[in-house]
């Protein structure tokens, strides 16, 4: 869905196990320093999943500011 830019609603990002919880807005700190606290205490997520996905996310951060670093010369070059 992400690399389609396809979005959906709360509910069926629920439905595809795409988030384990939805929260009205209204609600939604709440519901979320609920979770953190659920996540410290009982140490519900896979501490090596959270080690590949951080790694995985600072690694394409990397290669994207890698390419825009190549790249930027090419558009940042004085019109003549």
């Amino acid at each position: 869905m992400i690399t389609m830019g396809k979005r959906c609603t709360g509910s069926h990002a629920l439905q595809i196990g795409a988030v384990q919880k939805i929260a009205d807005p209204d609600q939604l700190l709440d519901a979320g320093i609920q979770f953190a606290r659920e996540l410290l205490t009982q140490g519900t997520y896979d501490r090596v999943a959270m080690k590949d996905m951080k790694e995985a996310l600072y690694s394409d951060l990397r290669q994207k500011t890698s390419l825009a670093d190549y790249i930027a010369p090419y558009f940042l070059q004085p019109k003549l």
